[in-house]
């Protein structure tokens, strides 16, 4: 919610999207409860003080302190008991008629036994270890006295004293089928039974209500919607996870999951925040080293405000060698981009107006010409090759994507367009998908596949691990099940005879999709017509498989996923040599996972793995040493006794990791103790805390991956990573921690490979040794001037952006009194200097007063100037100077006939046209950017009036 005030009077509320910042409706009132369990009154913290008698151990004096000053801090819970006596619950808050149904009443109590216990040893630990004062009162209420009020159980084995026993059977699937749809709903009508369809939400009801009319099964749908007539379907909204048919209620119910496989998931299609590039100006921190393209490499001293000549604008402080100083217009910040080297190396600073810049940048653009022509000719061979151009859509390809049961986000679907494009072309795709984990990138891969087999062609799926394949293999069998389409897999989970058969019908085209990790690449893989290969994270691949995965490249379509690219990889999407799509959108009900990162501490191990436990979740504990797995298991339980306690690695048999794997997933296990072999692994929504011991030995897209293993849910979920107390920590190992402990919002992989580029270094491309060039003038300047040689070599033409220059008496910044934080000040001034038109000034415009309230003058002119530059620039205007009470404005041409229309409106503008420009005088000072805003304006029209006229006379 956000509330503006007027003084102390409360002007108006609204609630906000979190992602855009952006309002969505005003509210007349909101309810705001208590956001602690604790409330602090003279009377409890009396009574807590009374049973906390002196004296007081040396870690409980501060938090006795702070209750007597009635102050709130973290851990004040554990005073529960001391501070309220016997706790309430939930159920002491319902009306005495509430009705409290159980769902298997056996199963619930024995849960809540278990969870009980655990929370008992827990508080008990905490107490041994002298982390709490053991209380007068339990903190817990038993389990049999919560649920000892009047309620309605529901079972289905046994019998209480009084039941009422219902047949109902589960709703069989369609898997998508929508054909069958009609037939199913027809047999329940003639049953006599009442059919009820459960969607998602309107939309979902209104594409069912579509279907239905077409399949001419009368139906209503609307809120308030009652049971009525057994011959008419009833359409409502509604998340349930599986319809039932029930004769005794007269009842069959559908859910969105019967009919297409899956839970509906909606995810709205507005624009959530997204991850931005490491190298923005945004996320620089003072004393990073940045790039400033003319000037070249210097520190970066953060944002300062000056006065010159009785004007304020902010700048951005670089400090050169010596003692040299440069400040940035804020106009100029797009100059400015963060340092990104050589395997971490420290760059020379730039001497300011020295001539070591301009040589460095000379020698790199002319070296970087022949790393153009090495690029270009390596895929200049594939540029040429004849592939298979794809048809369009199909009938099928269109009823593949709608049965896909969630809301494709905005990023995605320009991703699925991407690779339509590129399959449909003749030259093969060679693609990079590069979003999250969970963002949709298997979505884009299974439709991309399916394009493929509709026109005949087969399908091979390359995944780093056998885990990741037995998913993928899943999820290729789930989409494709309704069609003819044949999916297998091959993997260590196969026996020899197995994957011999399927390899024999891969190879004489009886299989459609083959799945598999590096078996694929063995000389018995020969497929029969091959149109395309899909990439799972191409960085686990070894040098080897990557030689032959260059010469599927040749004649075959190529689709890569990742999360986090190689840096070659990311080199070339960068360079603009190889195709890239990002998805960044991350689905709805997603949050940041928190991410510790520090020495080991076991006492924090035990109470990361307890507190999973106490809601009921499991725990990865990543231990990637084969030898001594066993020996951290045993500790682990020794420490928590009620865990249960398996170990997975990849040195078991495939029976022996398969049967782990299912039981854990099955919940027999609450804490899976293994190697990286998770790192891309089945999706436990269920896990929810991760603990990775001697992280330092792993690298940045490791850290990044075994992250993504958790926070799958709507589950706030946790990270731990820790390193070797008693091994010094590499600088490597420090960059690569410190990444993995800073970006921790939604959408950082492309931020995370882009820092994996700076730690590891950008190195070189195609072997071609660029160390020197790269480290001399940074990655972000070599990549523009890599771009740049390529568009030369291939024939296009290269346009040098155009400066304009624009110093006028007036003031104009974001001041701190509006926007405090200073990344969030940088970020809107990069957004106002790099508005493509009048209308993006304008939304700027919209969302500072929404989101900071009404613009003082000075960021009113600053978005005025925003303007003033765009209409400039589509006059050809480079200068609007102001000096000795007069404005110049060059460079400007205008014909005679338009000078003449000019002067009759303005007597204070005098054209100069042998030298392009225009004096203006006579102003008053707070109206020069309202005047020139007028004057460009009408210049605007007298040139379009003068083209319409010339048009007219031709």
């Amino acid at each position: 919610m956000r509330v503006e005030f007027f003084g102390d009077e409360v002007d108006s509320i609204r609630s906000f999207n979190v992602a855009s910042q952006r309002s969505v409706e005003k509210l007349k009132g909101i309810n705001i409860y208590g956001c602690r369990q604790v409330a602090l009154t003279e009377d409890n913290v009396a009574k807590a003080l009374a049973q906390l008698t002196g004296p007081y151990p040396e870690w409980l004096e501060e938090e006795v302190g702070k209750l007597k000053d009635m102050h709130y801090f973290e851990g004040i819970d554990k005073y529960l008991p001391f501070l309220y006596g016997k706790a309430a619950t939930v159920m002491d808050y319902l009306s005495p008629d509430a009705l409290v149904i159980v769902d298997e009443p056996e199963e619930t109590l024995q849960a809540a036994q278990q969870h009980l216990s655990q929370q008992v040893s827990y508080i008990d630990h905490l107490a041994e270890h002298r982390s709490i004062i053991k209380p007068p009162y339990p903190y817990f209420r038993k389990p049999k006295e919560i649920l000892s009020r009047t309620r309605l159980e529901l079972t289905s084995l046994g019998e209480a004293k009084s039941t009422l026993a219902i047949k109902a059977s589960p709703v069989q699937p369609l898997a998508g089928r929508v054909e069958q749809l009609s037939d199913r709903i027809n047999d329940y009508l003639g049953l006599g039974l009442t059919v009820i369809l459960a969607l998602h939400d309107r939309g979902q009801l209104d594409k069912m209500a579509q279907i239905l009319g077409n399949s001419k099964i009368p139906y209503t749908s609307g809120a308030g919607e009652s049971v009525g007539d057994a011959k008419t379907v009833l359409l409502v909204t509604g998340d349930i996870c599986g319809g039932f048919t029930s004769p005794d209620l007269g009842l069959a119910l559908i859910s969105y999951t019967d009919i297409f496989g899956r839970k509906a998931i909606q995810q709205k299609s507005i624009a959530q925040s997204k991850g931005r590039a490491i190298a923005d100006i945004a996320d620089l921190k003072a004393g990073d080293y940045v790039v400033h393209s003319t000037h070249g490499i210097a520190v970066y001293g953060g944002l300062q405000r000056r006065e010159v000549a009785g004007i304020v604008r902010d700048y951005a402080l670089l400090e050169y060698a010596g003692t040299d100083r440069l400040f940035v217009p804020i106009e100029q910040l797009d100059r400015i981009t963060k340092y990104i080297g050589v395997a971490g190396e420290a760059p020379i600073v730039s001497r300011l107006g020295g001539s070591e810049w301009l040589k460095a940048k000379k020698k790199a653009k002319a070296s970087v010409k022949k790393v153009a022509y090495d690029l270009l000719s390596l895929y200049a061979e594939r540029s040429k090759a004849r592939g298979t151009a794809f048809t369009p859509d199909s009938p099928w390809q269109q009823e593949l994507e709608d049965a896909f049961a969630y809301q494709e986000t905005p990023d995605q679907l320009t991703a699925i367009d991407d690779v339509k494009k590129d399959m449909e072309d003749v030259k093969p795709m060679d693609r990079l998908i590069c979003g999250d984990v969970g963002y949709g990138k298997t979505e884009v891969a299974v439709r991309a596949a399916f394009k493929a087999i509709v026109d005949g062609k087969q399908v091979m799926v390359l995944v780093p691990t056998t885990i990741l394949a037995q998913q993928h293999y899943t999820t290729f069998n789930e989409r494709l099940s309704q069609f003819p389409v044949t999916v297998e897999m091959i993997s260590r989970f196969k026996s020899p005879a197995q994957q011999k058969d399927i390899i024999t019908r891969f190879n004489k085209g009886k299989v459609d999709v083959l799945i598999g990790t590096h078996r694929l690449f063995s000389q018995d893989v020969k497929p029969f017509d091959l149109g395309l290969v899909v990439i799972d994270e191409e960085q686990r691949f070894g040098v080897n498989h990557k030689e032959k995965l260059r010469n599927f490249k040749k004649s075959v379509d190529v689709l890569t996923l990742s999360a986090t690219p190689i840096p070659r990889t990311l080199q070339m999407s960068i360079a603009g040599v190889r195709d890239m799509s990002v998805i960044e959108t991350p689905p709805e009900h997603r949050q940041p996972i928190i991410t510790h990162v520090g020495r080991y501490d076991q006492e924090m191990v035990v109470q990361a793995v307890r507190r999973e436990l106490g809601r009921g979740g499991q725990i990865y504990y990543v231990h990637n040493r084969v030898d001594t797995i066993d020996r951290v298991a045993a500790r682990l339980h020794a420490l928590i006794p009620e865990a249960r306690v398996a170990v997975a690695h990849g040195q078991m048999s495939e029976h022996q990791l398969e049967k782990i794997m299912l039981a854990f997933l099955a919940k027999k296990y609450d804490v899976l103790v293994c190697t990286t072999i998770i790192e891309s692994g089945i999706d436990i929504p269920s896990v929810n805390t991760l603990i990775v011991d001697m992280a330092e030995i792993l690298g940045l897209a490791q850290l990044y991956q075994l992250r993504g293993r958790v926070g799958r849910s709507d589950q706030r979920a946790y990270a731990y990573f820790f390193f070797s107390p008693q091994r010094l920590l590499t600088l490597q190992a420090f960059e690569r921690l410190k990444t993995i402990s800073d970006f921790t919002e939604l959408g950082s992989g492309m931020k995370i490979a882009l820092r994996d580029l700076e730690i590891r270094g950008a190195g070189d491309l195609l072997g071609a040794e660029q160390h020197g060039h790269m480290s001399a003038i940074g990655f972000e300047l070599y990549c523009q001037m890599l771009r740049e040689a390529i568009e030369q070599f291939e024939g296009k033409p290269v346009f040098e952006p155009v400066e304009i220059r624009i110093d006028l008496p007036v003031n104009a910044y974001l001041p701190d009194t509006y926007i405090a934080e200073e990344s969030l000040r940088i970020e809107t001034y990069k957004r106002i200097i790099m508005a493509r038109d009048i209308d993006d000034v304008r939304q700027a415009s919209f969302e500072l007063k929404d989101r900071f309230g009404t613009p003082p003058q000075a960021v009113n002119t600053l978005l005025d100037i925003a303007k003033l530059r765009l209409l400039a620039r589509h006059l050809g205007i480079t200068e609007i100077t102001y000096q000795n009470g007069r404005i110049r404005i060059s460079s400007l041409r205008l014909t005679k006939q338009q000078e003449m229309v000019l002067a009759n409106q303005y007597d204070n503008v005098a054209f100069h046209s042998q030298r392009n420009y225009l004096v203006v005088t006579k102003l008053v000072q707070d109206q020069i950017i309202a005047f020139l805003l007028a004057l460009f304006d009408d210049i605007i029209i007298v040139l379009t009036t003068e083209v319409m006229k010339s048009q007219k006379a031709r």
